[in-house]
């Protein structure tokens, strides 16, 4: 049996604190109760960032907190994941990502954003399919079905983000494979934007 999907302390954190503040103690405190004792400490703790987490625990907080703030206000899950991404997003790609994505074409974005995906887990690659002006298909395989969940919440609204910060203007992504091949996971998602 091959080793649970982790993910790194970086891309967990600073969205971690974002949760607790945007939505408030009481919806953060009611997602962290959900959990285990033990698992409430490793969401709760200290979270280093060169640091592996299952990456199954983070989802179910995430799912947790989902619940929580749908009970709390009415917000769907889509509306959570965009609003996740762009609040906490900017915190993942500080310093001189988020600089040097808004100096570059949309297709280098797409091409900088794979490098962050793949330092993102501990299995599987992000790769591109197809990245010309106006379209773009980035697929991730190689990993556990496992990080299914993850990379459906996040992987869509994570590359409409990049694209966003760079100043592409309506930029859709559709899922455009979700399949188990060999029990690998082939996750891909087509991008098509208009250039600023």
């Amino acid at each position: 049996m091959p080793d649970a999907v982790k993910i790194k302390g970086s891309v967990m954190k600073d969205p971690r604190d974002w949760l607790r503040t945007a939505y408030g103690p009481d919806a953060y405190k009611s997602a962290i109760n959900r959990l285990k004792p033990d698992e409430r400490d490793v969401i709760d703790g200290h979270l280093f960032a060169a640091a592996w987490y299952p990456v199954e625990l983070w989802d179910r907080f995430l799912s947790g907190m989902r619940e929580e703030v749908f009970q709390r206000t009415g917000e769907k899950t889509d509306d959570f994941n965009r609003r996740f991404m762009s609040e906490t997003g900017s915190a993942i790609l500080r310093g001189v990502y988020r600089i040097v994505l808004g100096l570059v074409s949309p297709t280098t974005v797409v091409e900088k954003a794979t490098l962050i995906y793949n330092r993102a887990y501990s299995q599987g690659r992000c790769q591109i399919i197809e990245n010309v002006p106006g379209k773009a298909v980035v697929r991730y395989v190689d990993s556990s079905p496992e990080l299914r969940t993850n990379l459906a919440n996040h992987f869509p609204t994570g590359m409409v983000f990049v694209l966003g910060l760079h100043g592409a203007q309506d930029v859709k992504a559709i899922i455009s494979r979700d399949e188990v091949v060999d029990g690998k996971l082939i996750f891909e998602v087509t991008l098509t934007y208009r250039e600023k």
